[in-house]
């Protein structure tokens, strides 16, 4: 997994207005009252515990007052499939507080809970965490996790640093649709723009001269007529008879080197 820097690529201003909308969205999810319960406060500590890694439990279960909340059994705001705590220092919670202060003060956390790949919802949970990811990433103080990787201790140092990592997302008009709706992963968005591609339209539909619908790429740039296809190799010839370039692959570096220039 690539780390990239926000900093150096995105202009300051957008950068500051996706900041602020992510401090926002975070905020609305404190619960002051469900802090002061003894009962809820026993159950989000044993939340904590089963959905985020060892060395991040001191900034979500800090020693001194908080305030917590989020999409919680703990806060009766619970998801099938995603779990989101957000904390505060309780010395946050005032009238001044500026939105650059409380873009600060968060600490945030999200788990995907990818034990049930089979179960109804999966796939549209999936989508809302890479969404919630999208978005939450510009707070400084954000990771997310599994419960597989969590529970995976062999591997904690791995998961470490995949889940402190931060993922650069260039926030312009054209990958509005792509973040909104959660249609790539963080990864394989700065991926994407990480090799100056163009936004691409996901889920292409190839059609003939009578307007039917022959084929099916993952992901298509129809203006350079380029075409990347993950399972149905089947689909490739279909394309390159209407003069369409292929590769078939993955979401990944060499595939795509391989679509827009050959092989590197």
């Amino acid at each position: 997994m690539h780390c990239y820097s926000i900093i150096s690529l995105i202009p300051v201003i957008k950068l500051c207005l996706w900041q602020k909308m992510a401090a926002a969205f975070a905020w609305v999810w404190l619960d002051p009252k469900k802090s002061q319960d003894t009962g809820a406060k026993q159950k989000y500590a044993y939340e904590m515990q089963e959905n985020a890694p060892a060395y991040r439990l001191n900034a979500l279960l800090p020693d001194e007052p908080f305030v917590f909340g989020g999409l919680l059994d703990s806060c009766s705001s619970s998801q099938q499939f995603i779990e989101l705590a957000v904390v505060v220092p309780q010395q946050a919670i005032k009238s001044t507080t500026s939105i650059e202060q409380m873009r600060n003060w968060l600490r945030l956390h999200i788990c995907f809970d990818d034990r049930y790949s089979q179960d109804d919802g999966y796939e549209a949970g999936f989508n809302g965490f890479w969404w919630m990811v999208n978005l939450l990433q510009f707070l400084p103080d954000m990771t997310f996790t599994s419960r597989k990787a969590v529970h995976l201790p062999q591997e904690a140092e791995t998961v470490k640093m995949q889940t402190s990592v931060v993922v650069d997302i260039q926030p312009d008009e054209s990958w509005a649709e792509i973040l909104e709706f959660g249609l790539l992963s963080a990864e394989e968005i700065a991926l994407l723009q990480s090799l100056s591609l163009p936004a691409p339209t996901v889920g292409y539909e190839l059609q003939d001269d009578d307007g039917e619908i022959i084929a099916e790429a993952d992901l298509a740039w129809p203006l350079q007529k380029q075409a990347l296809i993950i399972d149905n190799q089947d689909f490739t010839p279909l394309f390159e008879s209407k003069g369409w370039h292929v590769a078939f692959g993955p979401i990944d570096e060499s595939t795509l080197q391989h679509l827009f220039g050959g092989d590197k």
